[in-house]
This record gives structure tokens, sequence and C-alpha cells, in this order.
């Protein structure tokens, strides 16, 4: 399952990271990885960007990013 595939305010942890360094990077630095519990907060419509919220920050993504995380939701 994809990031783009969460309803809103729906809670999943992160299983995988499609690899592109310079993507990675940029997310570790966040401190965004693998394991990391992450919550959508928002959709935007018309392919706009993705709200969400991940070690008590809040992150905007686009979604052609969030295309490249999947995750595993929790119920």
């Amino acid at each position: 399952m994809l990031l783009t595939d969460l309803k809103k305010d729906q809670k999943a942890f992160i299983t995988d990271i499609k690899n592109e360094f310079n993507f990675i990077k940029r997310l570790t630095s966040l401190g965004i990885g693998i394991n990391h519990q992450i919550e959508l907060k928002f959709k935007a419509p018309l392919n706009g960007p993705y709200y969400i919220c991940t070690n008590n920050r809040q992150v905007i993504m686009r979604k052609s990013d969030t295309t490249l995380i999947e995750v595993a939701p929790i119920n």
C-alpha cells in the first residue's frame, strides 16, 4: 500500500522507501524513515500536496514523492 492510498487521519508505519538516494537523504534529514509511524492529516484536491505528521513534525509532500513511500496501515 502506498502513502497515497491512506485516508484522512489514518495512521501507518513506513515499510519501504523506493530507492532514490536523494529522496531518502531528504527524508532522513526530516527524521522520516522506515518503521516510523506517520499520520495523513490532509490531501489537497487536484493532485495537490499531502500534509503528514510524524515524530511530532508536520511535513507537506508533493504527490509524486508520496508515491515512493510504501506503508502498512494501523487498525
